[in-house]
Parts: structure tokens; C-alpha cells; sequence
């Protein structure tokens, strides 16, 4: 059972970070105060998005790529060197 909820849940990371996200942004956005700039507004939907879509799905793919290659062929991808490579470019 728990296994089962792990893989489901590695399966579905990014739909999971990106869920996430929009109820972190959601319950920040309500607790602001009523008078702030939509400037402010967008920054902290902005931020929530990098941080979570962009930046903890770039290090879940980092780790895959670099530390776990075999995992490509379920994507239709050969294991070689260029994994390694791909890992690298996510991380700048």
C-alpha cells in the first residue's frame, strides 16, 4: 500500500508541485492585507511558481537524470553519457 502511494506520488511530481503551488499561493494571497498593489500580488505568485515548478522540479530531474539514467528508457530514451549532460543543463 505504501508503495504503492510512493510510486503515485514520484509518478506524478510535477502535476503534484504544481497543485502545490496554486494552494500556497492561494493562502498567501489571503492573508494579505486588502489594500496591496496587484505589483505585490504577482510577485507572490510569481515566487510560489519558481520556487516549486521551477525550482524543486528542476532538482527532482537533476537527481534522475544524473543518479538514476535508467529511469530514461521509460520515456523512450537510450541510457548513455548524454543523461549526465541533460542533468547538468537543468541545474543552470
Amino acid at each position: 500500500m505504501l508503495d504503492k502511494i510512493i510510486e503515485i506520488f514520484f509518478v506524478n511530481f510535477l502535476f503534484i508541485m504544481f497543485i502545490l503551488s496554486l494552494i500556497c499561493i492561494f493562502f498567501k494571497l489571503r492573508k494579505i492585507k486588502k489594500g496591496t498593489k496587484t505589483k505585490d500580488k504577482l510577485d507572490i505568485v510569481i515566487r510560489w511558481f519558481m520556487l516549486l515548478c521551477f525550482g524543486i522540479e528542476g532538482v527532482y530531474a537533476f537527481v534522475f537524470h544524473v543518479f538514476f539514467p535508467n529511469t530514461s528508457s521509460f520515456i523512450g530514451w537510450m541510457n548513455s553519457p548524454f543523461q549526465f549532460e541533460v542533468g547538468f543543463l537543468l541545474q543552470s
